[in-house]
């Protein structure tokens, strides 16, 4: 739907619904592929997204990327 305005509509991934609160500008290439992605506070993850428990009840990140 390239003719929605995105900042306040709603986005599921996987069960948990998100809310758009801004867009970042096109950049040219993207480590995301096709200059799509998700930029999610790390403890947004760890807490709503991540199933997996370690034995201390920590929820672990396997991967994290960063462009500069």
């Amino acid at each position: 739907m390239p003719d929605v305005y995105p900042v306040g509509q709603s986005i599921r991934v996987g069960d948990v619904r998100f809310r758009v609160i801004g867009v970042l500008g096109e950049q040219g290439s993207s480590i995301f592929g096709g200059g799509s992605g998700l930029i999610v506070p790390i403890t947004t993850v760890q807490t709503r997204l991540s199933g997996e428990r370690v034995l201390s009840g920590e929820r672990p990140i396997s991967f994290i990327s960063a462009q500069a």
